[in-house]
């Protein structure tokens, strides 16, 4: 498998253009937990395969503009799912009361399943979807899940995913959103346990003044490793995407952020707008960074950037100062990024469940 490809590749000597699977076991239909699924409906379609080439950004493109629902981790995704016959679970939100889905996955050990969603919120609707993806400490796994999204006009969509997954599973988790004029996308993503996890998010802002907004926060530590990919594909007028990633990486740690605005010929008076912001905790962690604006029109606003470091030494000083153990002030910070996300959460019961995590 070929996934999280950059819409615009670099020198390949960086190997930063994308990551390479070798080895995939065979794959069974996920067993989960639905709750809160008030007269929400579940129908079971077949999952089909992108007939795209994964390292074929032009095509990507033009299947997007098409209407097809590309999405972070790529069209290899979609082809394996197929071969293994995974199923579909189609959902549709056509109310705008009670419209909560909230999924919950919980892995064990020598357990390699796969599951895959296709959740369309109708014109003018509201929808609330929660995925909670844990395993216990001693699991090996594999796992992948793919969620795709298609929002009608004037559609909005709040969804919320949480991760906590011991460190012998390795993870794929894949967005897509295929997004119609005034539909609003906001995205909650908190990793606490990493494991070996590839995400991919792609927002597919075909439509005039559709909005995508994303917040991030994860922990990388031990050997674990994080590979993430995130696209706003912008080909409607007045589109906006924002997207804001606070992580803390430490041990022996490795983390890739791939981020990148994607302006369309056509999306007139579009902004987009993307920031990382990194704290290393330990010399032995690996960071790699590439925040990236593609610009095809001229009449856009763009702006991307990256804090990555340690703790300012006076601001160390000042706090040590003040009594605190060094290693108190790193874990404080540390937990203050992470809460800073988690407080966003607009749901009480899954906000002080992950909260208390954190603790």
């Amino acid at each position: 498998m070929y996934i999280n490809h950059l819409p615009a590749e670099t020198w390949n000597y960086l190997k930063m253009n994308g990551t390479e699977i070798l080895t995939v076991p065979k794959l069974t239909n996920a067993s989960f937990t639905v709750s809160r699924a008030n007269n929400i409906e579940c129908e079971l379609g077949q999952h089909k395969g992108l007939n795209i080439d994964a390292r074929d950004n032009q095509a990507m493109r033009l299947a997007a503009k098409n209407g097809v629902n590309v999405t972070g981790v790529g069209p290899d995704l979609d082809k394996l799912l197929c071969e293994n016959n995974i199923s579909l679970n189609q959902y549709e939100i056509n109310e705008n009361t009670g419209n909560t889905l909230l999924f919950s996955f919980k892995a064990v050990d020598k357990s390699n399943w796969a599951s895959a969603f296709e959740i369309t919120v109708k014109k003018g609707c509201k929808a609330k979807v929660i995925e909670e993806f844990e395993s216990s400490e001693e699991a090996k796994a594999f796992l992948a899940v793919q969620t795709k999204f298609i929002l009608e006009e004037g559609a909005s969509l709040e969804f919320i995913q949480l991760q906590r997954l011991g460190a012998g599973v390795t993870f794929i988790n894949d967005i897509g959103t295929m997004q119609a004029e005034k539909s609003v996308v906001n995205l909650q993503e908190v990793i606490l346990k990493t494991a070996k996890t590839y995400l991919g998010s792609r927002a597919n802002l075909v439509g005039d003044a559709a909005e995508f907004h994303a917040e991030v926060g994860y922990l990388v530590d031990n050997k674990d490793r994080l590979d993430m990919n995130f696209v706003a594909f912008q080909t409607g007028k007045k589109t906006d995407s924002t997207l804001n990633v606070k992580g803390i990486l430490r041990d022996e740690a490795f983390k890739i952020f791939r981020g990148t605005i994607d302006f369309i010929k056509g999306c007139v008076a579009s902004k987009g707008q993307e920031l990382e912001d990194v704290l290393l905790l330990d010399d032995g962690v690996i960071n790699q960074t590439i925040p990236l604006i593609l610009c095809d029109e001229e009449d856009v606003e763009g702006d991307h950037g990256a804090t990555i470091g340690q703790l300012d030494e006076e601001e160390l000083f000042y706090l040590k100062s003040r009594g605190i153990k060094e290693e108190d002030i790193y874990e404080m910070l540390a937990k203050a990024r992470l809460e800073s996300v988690v407080a966003k959460i607009s749901d009480e019961e899954i906000k002080t469940k992950w909260l208390s995590f954190i603790e």
